[in-house]
């Protein structure tokens, strides 16, 4: 099971569509709060997630869920940055995202993540 999280409902519907065609299930969410709880509370194999949300930013959900206990601690997480919204060495460095991309992502550099980080389905 794969987490989205942005507050774009037609990024989160694209990505769920692009996603669900690869074989995995999806969960998705609009802000940090509910990513660290539903990453806390799920069982996930990869969080791609916005740094701009709601609330609690990107970035510190994934601080967030850097600091649960194994295994939740160490899921893979994807940040995806849109526009002008690119977080900084050092808030990349403390928040220990996997990667990150620019918006708009491609079908097959997001498959090409996804297998590399998540596995197959």
């Amino acid at each position: 099971m794969i987490l989205i999280a942005d507050d774009n409902e037609i990024i989160v519907d694209m990505l769920t569509l692009l996603i669900s065609s690869m074989g995995h299930g999806v969960d998705s969410a609009i802000d940090g709060a509910t990513v660290v709880a539903k990453v806390k509370d799920g069982d996930y194999s990869l969080v791609i997630m916005d740094i701009r949300l709601i609330g609690m930013s990107g970035v510190q959900a994934a601080k967030a869920i850097r600091q649960l206990p194994a295994p939740k601690g160490s899921i893979p997480i994807l940040a995806l940055t849109g526009g002008m919204a690119k977080p900084s060495p050092q808030d990349i460095s403390e928040a220990r995202f996997n990667m990150t991309v620019q918006k708009p992502i491609l079908p097959d550099q997001l498959r090409s993540i996804i297998t590399a980080l998540a596995g197959p389905p």
